[in-house]
């Protein structure tokens, strides 16, 4: 039943979204990606409020959505004047309200990392989306990582046989990180055949493999937070699959990773 669950999921969530990417102008992928952040950032926050914090939800949504906002413009000045408002923000938030516990550093560094962890990284989504190619791009994005995920789980559930961080994510496996890295370069070379012939096989080869790598590590940190909070999922947005940061967790790191192999290594 879980398993038809996520199939039926996937099969209306998957036309649904590579339609806003293609089809969709930058404002309504700016306002997708909002929606994203905002529902992310409360998953966020709700996993870190399990482990008696106290935390202004609504004013990070605020805060993340201004990182956000600020990428629209695809200037880096910008979006560094954006991140230190933010973090400036959110100092004075705790100033003007503090209250004598030995948990308050804690608490506000908690804050501040789930603006960066969430905002500032999926906002990467946005200035990709700014490249030449940009729709294209993302799509790659989306392939390589899920790609490595179906390839994660073909492989580890039959032939996982040795641990790859328990003490994280017990059900992760040597030979599904295999598999996985496997499943994403065979993902990117199908998308750099039709859509980007003039990148190498190289090339092709390390972007897969530092997407790849990178998303894994990204599914293991939220499994880090979510073990921390003492759940399974951290939302039931999507029937099978959990909340909007279980489906997302490895875009969130790979998304930055995509667009700095871009701008500084394949220059499309």
């Amino acid at each position: 039943m879980q398993h038809l669950k996520r199939i039926i999921t996937a099969l209306i969530a998957t036309p649904l979204l590579i339609a806003v990417i293609w089809y969709g102008p930058r404002s309504v992928f700016l306002l997708v990606i909002l929606a994203t952040v905002a529902i992310s950032l409360l998953e966020y926050y709700a996993l870190a409020r399990r482990t008696d914090l106290s935390l202004p939800v609504y004013f990070g949504i605020l805060l993340g959505s201004l990182i956000v906002l600020s990428s629209y413009s695809f200037s880096f000045p910008y979006i560094l004047a954006a991140l230190f408002l933010v973090t400036a923000l959110s100092l004075a938030y705790y100033l003007f309200n503090y209250e004598p516990h030995p948990k308050v550093i804690y608490s506000m560094g908690v804050f501040i990392a789930g603006l960066v962890y969430v905002a500032f990284f999926l906002s990467h989504l946005v200035l990709i989306r700014h490249l030449a190619m940009g729709r294209i791009w993302i799509l790659f994005l989306l392939a390589v990582v899920f790609a490595g995920d179906a390839g994660a789980y073909c492989v580890g559930v039959p032939l996982g046989r040795h641990k790859l961080y328990p003490r994280v994510s017990p059900g992760k496996t040597i030979e599904g990180a295999i598999g996985g890295l496997a499943a994403s370069i065979g993902a990117a070379y199908l998308m750099s055949i039709y859509f980007f012939p003039w990148i190498t096989v190289r090339q092709v080869i390390f972007l897969a493999l530092s997407l790849g790598i990178t998303a894994q590590t990204g599914d293991l940190v939220e499994s880090m937070f979510k073990r921390s909070a003492q759940v399974k999922d951290s939302g039931k947005l999507f029937p099978g699959h959990g909340g909007m940061l279980d489906r997302i967790d490895g875009v969130i790191l790979a998304a930055p990773v995509l667009f700095y192999d871009l701008v500084f290594f394949i220059r499309p």
